[in-house]
């Protein structure tokens, strides 16, 4: 059992270790882009148009509960489940979701170069195209097209169908909650241990 005198300020207290580190480093990986472009940043939740900078915020909202939630579900419960957990969240969640995120990256995010700006802008789209792209723009790649209308939503919004959109925008942010959230799960839950076992330690007044 959890030692009584593990409190949820205490297993915060604990966050400035490496692991508690690591923890607020994923949290903050979504913003990074926002601070700091380039072609690797850029892939650090893919962008998702209108709707980036609220999945950006819900994101980061998203991982700071899930470390709350650790502190309370794992109360309690045996070595044996928590080391399950540990490899679960640590490995094989992270993997999986990160190759399907690979696969949605290299389906559904377009890199545009900017010859005139010296620059590439990197927009997320669908899978279907609109009657209007197919109509205008049959011969044309998904990067000729954007070229051509510009790289706003309401652009992109008429060259894809808004279902196709709304999904492939879902599956990247999806997948990447899969390997943040999964992560900073396993990071918490380790700190969670590291916590218990040093009260523990302290003998009782």
């Amino acid at each position: 059992m959890v030692p009584r005198s593990l409190s949820l300020s205490s297993y915060y207290s604990h966050f400035k270790s490496a692991r508690g580190i690591g923890t607020a480093i994923g949290i903050l990986l979504p913003v990074i882009p926002k601070v700091k472009g380039g072609a690797w940043t850029e892939y650090l939740l893919a962008p998702l148009g209108d709707v980036d900078i609220v999945a950006r915020i819900l994101e980061a909202v998203l991982c700071v509960a899930t470390t709350y939630l650790v502190f309370f579900f794992f109360r309690g419960q045996s070595p044996a489940r928590r080391r399950r957990t540990l490899l679960l969240m640590l490995f094989i969640v992270p993997f999986l979701c990160a190759c399907l995120y690979m696969v949605f990256c290299m389906s559904f995010v377009r890199t545009v170069n900017i010859p005139t700006l010296e620059r590439s802008a990197y927009v997320s789209v669908g899978f279907q195209r609109t009657d209007f792209a197919k109509q205008n723009f049959a011969s044309m790649s998904d990067e000729e097209m954007l070229r051509s209308r510009g790289l706003s939503d309401e652009e992109i919004r008429k060259l894809w169908t808004p279902l196709s959109l709304a999904l492939a925008r879902m599956s990247l942010f999806v997948t990447w909650s899969g390997i943040t959230l999964s992560l900073i799960c396993g990071l918490s839950l380790g700190l969670f241990d590291q916590t218990e076992a040093a009260v523990a330690r302290v003998p009782p007044s």
